[in-house]
């Protein structure tokens, strides 16, 4: 069970990411490196060269996006928020947060 539910959110990340690269050739918000590195690969055919592009470029929003789930992160208010985006000073704020807690549950027991 577990297999088929990773197997459809895998399907999600790829879909999206699909049209995530597509969205950003139809605004012209493209990675203008890849881009060429696309052009280049479909020896000068704009059509091949933007099924490459989007090719290319939704393996990386996939790669994005499963960094994204590994990275530890927490909710608050139905808000997510991952360490690596906190400052040093929301990060120190946490840890003392965290230690008075620590510091009551034991004094409790």
């Amino acid at each position: 069970m577990l297999d088929v539910l990773k197997s459809e959110h895998t399907k999600e990340i790829e879909e999206k990411a699909y049209e995530e690269a597509a969205e950003e050739l139809r605004t012209g918000s493209f990675n203008k490196g890849l881009k060429a590195k696309a052009f280049s690969k479909a020896d000068g055919n704009e059509e091949k060269a933007k099924a490459i592009y989007i090719r290319l470029r939704s393996k990386q929003i996939i790669k994005k996006y499963k960094q994204q789930e590994n990275e530890p992160s927490f909710s608050l208010l139905g808000n997510k928020f991952t360490f690596e985006k906190l400052n040093n000073f929301e990060k120190l704020l946490i840890a003392i947060v965290l230690i008075v807690l620590l510091i009551l549950a034991l004094d409790n027991i």
